[in-house]
């Protein structure tokens, strides 16, 4: 099942929903408490938007129905017994991750990503995110590192400290330049560490070299905080 045909099974079961319990859409997000736009934007047709996980959790909660309910469609047919819900549920978990999506200037030195700092999910087959230690995707932003990360890719992000702590060129990092004070700075580049220096390097050939002069009794494990295992884009639409 990819992301899309899971938004679509989402969308259908919101649709039935609308239709069954509420006389119009702008009553149903009244009482779901989720923004009028955001639901006429999901379940028009053609959907223009998706829902995010905070969407749902909010829908399960003011509609009083289990989250899985809203994830499948069988769910919602009459004959289907929990039991039958429970295993959809289950092979849900054990075939897919749904992996947070996160602003960059948001998500701080990344040791706890909190609902707030979380925009949207993504969905990814379980066996490829086996090896990973808390992922997250984010947006690039900026053009340093093109052509090989473009401006709005989405890329996502290992946090494994084994990957961090010896990091080399050949792979591509987030970093905080700014480990040691309130104002984050995180960019995404190739890193080299030689000796104290962190070398942040660009592919764009544009930009030089950034150099950080780590602190005596740090490690390169405050400042690398990801690793770059995945990139995506949209394609414009029209």
């Amino acid at each position: 099942m990819t992301y899309d045909e899971l938004q679509d099974i989402i969308k259908n079961n919101i649709r039935t929903i609308i239709k069954d319990r509420f006389s119009n859409k702008k009553k149903f997000a009244k009482f779901v408490g989720i923004d009028r736009a955001t639901i006429y934007q999901a379940v028009d047709t053609p959907s223009k938007r998706d829902f995010n996980l905070n969407h749902l959790y909010l829908m399960s909660r003011s509609l009083n129905i289990p989250l899985y309910n809203l994830v499948f469609s069988e769910a919602l047919t009459p004959g289907s017994t929990v039991d039958e819900m429970m295993d959809k549920a289950h092979e849900f978990k054990e075939k897919f991750q749904m992996v947070p999506e996160i602003e960059p200037i948001a998500c701080g030195n990344l040791s706890n990503i909190s609902a707030n700092n979380i925009i949207d999910y993504k969905v990814f087959n379980k066996p490829y995110m086996k090896e990973t230690f808390k992922p997250f995707i984010t947006r690039a932003s900026g053009d340093s590192m093109e052509p090989t990360i473009q401006q709005g890719d989405l890329v996502l992000f290992d946090r494994n400290p084994d990957r961090l702590i010896k990091p080399t060129d050949a792979h591509i990092y987030i970093i905080n330049t700014t480990p040691f004070s309130e104002d984050i700075s995180l960019t995404i580049k190739r890193v080299i560490v030689k000796e104290k220096d962190i070398w942040l390097i660009p592919d764009n050939t544009q930009y030089r070299a950034e150099i950080i002069e780590m602190d005596e009794k740090s490690s390169p494990l405050q400042y690398v905080l990801g690793v770059a295992i995945w990139i995506g884009k949209e394609l414009k639409k029209g």
